[in-house]
């Protein structure tokens, strides 16, 4: 029994190693104070503590540190994370460093230059498509569809939808200065936000072509294109609002002025959309809800307006967009206490009944008709509102700042 209990005891500290070896990890002493600790294996993580080591699987943890456009993994010799880019997606970093940008976004994702790059819809791997099949008179019906990206009031981004159809919420861009709105190889548009209120106050939209067409929303010259250049310009009546029509590409860019400040609507194929950049496809703004108890008038106010554009609607409305209008309306009159911030949610509303008409033959006509409809539910919600504020004694917030009535109304 001596014999056997030598043994053990020369044994022990190997057994108790084994013993303290867990998932994911190993125990051992410190050099220095001889205290036994744990330390996780290679491809693990520690999301206990140091006195209470609990191992797990790192890719569990935040994508492995991988971009979240790749997929973790582990090295089948280290087990060391190994991070690879998704289907559609192409490494711009290291081997140690992987980034996940877009394919389409990497030289055309290997498309040639006379080609789109697009993505398989179930798998999201690269497709070039000829540029010429996707317009609207191509036999891909859903890639002529226009998406909408919207820059309105204080201003107030609603981006492009993913895909036709798909998800829109609105985002409140409380920063000032110029900033990139889109941009694609055949058009870009700049604008610059002032101070609070972040109002829209110029804007740069380029169509790039054999000849090029600028136009400064600042400028004394009129805010069209030449005949010559990629882009028919027309000027929606009064000269207040304006239209672009690219000539061979599905693009659309509607910019209407109120006052001082400017509402931009931008209408793209998907084809365009996917190998854009700006604040229409990636964006730091917070996401958009009513941010504190206006004055009770308020809410009633937008309801006249966005009333007014419900009855004068020319196609369907998504019911999401009535929410994003009267939430931009509230936010904006409570923070300006000017009813004519109005008008942008009805604008809003408009535009969006007009989007599924967009590949009719006259898009000319079509905007024509958009803009004269605003104009007759303006008049009409401005006649109701200013009634109702000058009729209503509570118009006075807790700082005794008091709404004003719609006004500087231009067409």
């Amino acid at each position: 029994m001596a014999l056997y209990g030598r043994l053990l005891y020369a044994w022990l500290p190997l057994l108790v190693f084994l013993l303290r070896t867990f998932h994911g990890g190993f125990a051992q002493n410190d050099p220095t104070t001889g205290a036994m600790t744990c330390t996780c294996k290679t491809g693990y993580t520690n999301t206990g503590s140091t006195a209470k080591v609990v191992c797990k699987d790192s890719c569990t943890i935040k994508n492995g540190g991988c971009d979240p456009n790749a997929a973790c993994s582990h090295d089948a010799t280290t087990h060391a994370v190994k991070c690879t880019c998704k289907t559609g997606y192409t490494n711009i970093g290291s081997g140690s460093n992987v980034v996940c940008t877009d394919s389409c976004a990497v030289k055309n994702g290997g498309c040639g230059p006379n080609a789109v790059c697009l993505h398989d819809p179930k798998t999201n791997g690269v497709e070039c498509t000829a540029i010429g099949s996707q317009s609207k008179t191509g036999s891909t019906q859903e890639s002529s569809y226009y998406g909408q990206c919207s820059y309105i009031g204080d201003p107030h981004l609603i981006p492009f939808p993913s895909a036709y159809g798909g998800p829109q919420s609105t985002y409140w861009c409380k920063t000032s200065g110029w900033e990139l709105l889109i941009s694609n190889r055949f058009v870009s548009i700049s604008v610059l936000v002032g101070p609070n209120p972040h109002y829209i106050i110029d804007y740069v939209l380029t169509f790039y072509g054999d000849s090029i067409c600028v136009v400064n929303g600042s400028s004394k010259i009129p805010p069209l294109c030449a005949d010559t250049t990629p882009a028919t310009s027309v000027a929606l009546a009064g000269g207040s609002a304006w239209a672009h029509f690219h000539k061979t590409e599905s693009i659309v860019v509607h910019i209407s002025k109120s006052g001082k400040n400017h509402g931009i609507y931008v209408y793209q194929s998907y084809s365009l959309i996917d190998v854009s950049v700006g604040l229409c496809l990636k964006w730091n703004c917070s996401i958009e809800s009513t941010s504190a108890k206006p004055i009770a008038i308020i809410p009633v106010v937008c309801n006249l307006f966005i009333d007014a554009a419900k009855k004068r609607a020319i196609g369907a409305i998504d019911p999401k967009v009535i929410t994003m209008a009267q939430t931009t309306c509230v936010n904006d009159m409570h923070t300006s206490l000017d009813a004519t911030v109005a008008l942008a949610g009805l604008s809003l509303i408009l535009h969006d009944s007009a989007k599924s008409q967009l590949d009719c033959d006259d898009q000319n006509a079509l905007f024509q008709q958009v803009h004269s409809l605003k104009q007759d539910a303006i008049l009409i919600a401005t006649q109701q509102a200013n009634e109702l504020i000058n009729n209503t004694a509570e118009l006075c917030n807790e700082q005794n700042q008091c709404l004003g009535t719609v006004n500087d109304i231009n067409f």
